[in-house]
């Protein structure tokens, strides 16, 4: 319940007002009107009140929180009727800097996407206020990626999910990104299957033992590429079963995604024997040279293998390597083993992984000439 006051001695009004917890505090508000303090009394009933319930508070008593002076507002977050950020403001920069910081639940690789869709961002919008940020911008923004950017839907997704935290830390009322659709369609221009005589072409001239392996595991095993690879070790590779134990930094926050067993398919036993005869018992992970540069480098003798080998460059590189080895083995295996294999649902296989090979169109062919097709 909150009340005013005139004050007896002084030439002003002030606000009497019971906390959620119960303890009675004023608030003194100066040569105000009378009406103007009536006004402030309902808001901080309002703020109050949320408080108590947990709930998001009224939209104008949060409006007239982050507008009013320094003195009112450093009493409300005393109270704990506005959060520590309402004091400060947050432009741009410091907000997505400081909601990568707190997101303690996601890998460090999702920050810098956070970082870099921020950048993106900046491109078009000016660093200011995040209060300030209008429907207008997230329109204009929108616009400026079209056409751009093969991850539109993405970085779109990523943006409003940070202006929710905004949201959600009553930083803003609305997000002004929450119009714009984040669509994760899928570039059909940027599948390619890799064929098996184009994996041995670019392999032949593969510099490396290392990187040649981190090849074979991604098209014929279906390896992430260079999470699943870089945290294979040798002990994950049970000889005498013929399987590996495969360890998954990206499904690490499921417990049933965390490990999967593949088996130890015939191409790789000969190159992983060589392999591990000459890493002996100094090396604990199959891919030990480049354990702080391994995106880099594996990158760059796969881009220079394609080229040698005269080949033109397919788009996401590791990721069609791995849809080329899921496609293979739809052909010859369950759906649900693939999906156990490979550590994906079928939904996410048909969306994302499963590919139309030159001999999908041989054998349609070979169906259609073989037919005897009758005139009329």
């Amino acid at each position: 319940m909150a009340s005013i006051y005139r004050h007896t001695s002084r030439n002003g009004w002030y606000v009497q007002l019971c906390l959620p917890t119960g303890a009675r505090v004023s608030l003194w508000l100066g040569d105000v009107s009378k009406a103007g303090a009536q006004e402030i009394c309902r808001h901080m009933q309002r703020l109050a009140a949320a408080s108590s319930a947990n709930t998001t508070p009224h939209a104008d008593s949060l409006r007239w929180s982050r507008g009013t002076e320094h003195r009112i507002k450093k009493k409300l977050m005393h109270w704990g009727l506005i959060p520590d950020s309402n004091i400060g403001n947050y432009t741009i920069t410091t907000w997505v800097d400081h909601y990568a910081s707190d997101r303690s639940d996601v890998k460090e690789a999702t920050r810098n996407k956070y970082k870099n869709c921020r950048k993106r961002l900046l491109e078009v919008i000016a660093d200011k206020d995040i209060r300030s940020v209008t429907i207008a911008d997230a329109k204009r923004f929108e616009r400026f990626l079209e056409g751009r950017e093969s991850t539109t839907g993405s970085i779109i997704k990523t943006i409003k999910q940070i202006f929710a935290g905004a949201v959600d830390a009553r930083l803003l009322e609305t997000n002004p990104f929450d119009g714009l659709a984040a669509s994760t369609a899928i570039d059909p221009t940027r599948s390619a299957y890799i064929t098996q005589e184009m994996s041995d072409a670019v392999l032949a001239k593969i510099v490396g033992q290392e990187c040649q392996l981190a090849f074979l595991f991604a098209r014929y095993s279906g390896l992430r590429i260079p999470s699943e690879i870089m945290t294979l070790k040798w002990t994950d590779i049970d000889w005498e079963a013929n399987r590996i134990t495969i360890h998954s930094p990206k499904g690490e926050r499921y417990q049933h995604r965390k490990t999967r067993l593949i088996p130890l398919f015939p191409c790789l036993i000969k190159p992983l024997t060589e392999a591990s005869e000459l890493a002996a018992d100094r090396s604990t992970y199959v891919i030990d040279r480049y354990r702080t540069s391994a995106n880099r480098e594996l990158r760059r003798r796969l881009l220079a293998a394609i080229k040698a080998a005269k080949l033109t460059q397919w788009p996401k590189l590791w990721m069609n390597l791995r849809a080329s080895c899921r496609t293979d083995l739809e052909e010859s295996f369950p759906t649900h083993v693939c999906d156990d294999w490979l550590g994906h649902s079928d939904k996410i296989a048909a969306k994302h992984y499963k590919r139309v090979t030159p001999d999908h169109f041989a054998a349609a062919v070979g169906t259609v000439t073989g037919t005897v097709i009758k005139s009329e």
